[in-house]
């Protein structure tokens, strides 16, 4: 089992950020007070949040093949960590000044991110063509990169609260619960295998033998190797690629660089968790009750995915490829950024407010 985490390494400056944006909006509400439209009672907006992800993930990789050996199973990092999305919210706010209140929405976000296996070996039991039993041999041809897309549907319960600082300038800050309901994975791989074989013999009689599974991690002396540093061995001048393809024209299960036929696909699964935001802004009047939103945001969600574990990666030659996502059984996100966006503030009349009480 394996932790694997982004470099990302911005957590304290946001967090920071944020800070200082909260002390200096709540300082300047004791000192200014005006009438607005940006204390009526309702609004509605639309976010663009763009920015980056930190990501931990839990993977417990365990290969499906029968009676395998010699397994070197693959370590995962992720990197390339970004995000976008666009959210529909409303607020209601209470009070003398309306400048309390809650709200509400749907968020959608897509985090892109590369997931890296320096490498991936495996040999297990298979039956060729002609039905022969024989040790079967995969190995990357290298390193192994998936382009990830992870498109979440969101929906915040927050609490959401508000301060004048000026005629045309305000403060807000969202906080509160996240909670997920749809998850999608789309995924592309460049990923290609060389399949190499093992085949021992069991002979009955000086002219009669079967295939057998050698299981021992040492292949025996007398069993037949095709594999490139066997062939390579023999012949350093001969071309190992045509060899491996006159194999794989009589029936037998080889060949090198290998690309299987459905390198990119999708995983939807249900993935409902429970999680938190948060969001400081500054607010710009435009337009009476059109505001211009320049913020901050910062999101933590947990995903339980202990359904996953056992797969194969690739099988037989050229068949489906599996995603090394489907070796994920825990996640958790942080994702953080930037928010711009247009609020409408809705109500019959403006309010006069009078931050000191007099």
């Amino acid at each position: 089992m394996q932790i694997m985490r982004s470099n990302i390494k911005t957590r304290n400056t946001f967090a920071f950020i944020c800070f200082v944006i909260c002390i200096s909006g709540t300082a300047a509400v004791a000192q200014l007070r005006t009438d607005d439209y940006f204390a009526q009672k309702w609004m509605i907006d639309v976010n663009l949040p763009v920015g980056g992800v930190v990501q931990s993930s839990t993977i417990k990789y365990s290969p499906l093949y029968p009676s395998y050996l010699n397994a070197s199973l693959p370590n995962l990092t992720l990197s390339n960590a970004t995000s976008v999305g666009i959210d529909l919210e409303w607020g209601c706010f209470f009070g003398d000044y309306n400048l309390h209140g809650i709200g509400g929405g749907i968020i959608y976000q897509s985090h892109f991110y590369n997931m890296t296996a320096d490498k991936f070996h495996v040999e297990y039991r298979a039956v060729d063509g002609q039905g022969s039993v024989y040790r079967q041999s995969i190995s990357s041809t290298g390193a192994i990169t998936e382009k990830m897309r992870n498109s979440q549907t969101n929906i915040p319960i927050v609490f959401r609260t508000k301060q004048i600082l000026s005629k045309k300038i305000g403060f807000s800050f969202d906080a509160g619960l996240l909670f997920n309901f749809q998850n999608t994975v789309n995924y592309s791989s460049d990923a290609a295998f060389n399949y190499e074989a093992i085949y021992a013999y069991d002979a009955k009689s000086n002219e009669s033998y079967t295939h057998i599974y050698d299981n021992n991690p040492t292949p025996s002396a007398t069993d037949w190797l095709i594999t490139v540093q066997q062939y390579e061995a023999h012949n350093p001048n001969s071309n190992v690629n045509q060899y491996f393809d006159s194999l794989k024209a009589r029936g037998y299960n080889v060949g090198l660089g290998v690309k299987p036929g459905n390198l990119s696909g999708s995983i939807k699964e249900p993935w409902a968790s429970l999680g938190f935001i948060c969001r400081p802004g500054m607010n710009f009047k435009m337009y009476e009750r059109l505001y211009f939103y320049l913020g901050a945001y910062a999101s933590y969600q947990v995903f339980n995915l202990n359904n996953r574990g056992s797969i194969s990666l690739a099988d037989t030659y050229g068949s489906t490829y599996t995603s090394m996502f489907r070796s994920v059984t825990g996640l958790s996100q942080l994702a953080y950024g930037a928010n711009i966006g247009f609020r409408v503030f809705l109500g019959h009349s403006e309010i006069y407010i009078n931050p000191d009480g007099r």
